[in-house]
């Protein structure tokens, strides 16, 4: 069951209560003011949502700046690490820059939490739901 905690025509953020994670969805294009946003009202309900996983839905992403991955790398994963996060999930599209913005901060996020990419929904739900 998901409870939707803000949605907007580019963003979903919700709790997953099957998997028992926060999920974050972009979809489509979003500068880095509205990434950033969103990144902030999620560090802000993660510690009340009793969960230690991430899902991140970014195969509608384009990418971000680099000022953005340095901000989510240093702001953003270490607030969710201090938390409770010990699991992520991250599903990606084709597209060459997503991609590059998107492995950036999984390499180096992943060294504080178990930070792992998939190609589908479904395996990225399925390996969440083990851990």
């Amino acid at each position: 069951m998901e409870h939707i905690i803000f949605e907007s025509n580019s963003t979903k953020l919700s709790l997953d209560n099957v998997i028992g994670c926060l999920r974050l969805q972009i979809k489509g294009y979003i500068n880095d003011d509205e990434f950033k946003d969103i990144l902030i009202n999620a560090m802000n309900h993660f510690p009340k949502l009793n969960v230690t996983k991430t899902l991140n839905d970014f195969r509608e992403f384009k990418g971000t700046s680099p000022a953005m991955q340095k901000w989510v790398i240093t702001n953003y994963y270490p607030a969710l690490v201090k938390n409770g996060l010990t699991h992520g999930a991250l599903v990606l599209n084709s597209d060459i820059f997503a991609k590059f913005a998107a492995k950036n901060v999984q390499g180096k996020a992943s060294q504080e939490f178990d930070y792992q990419i998939f190609p589908s929904l479904e395996e990225a739900e399925d390996w969440l739901g083990k851990h």
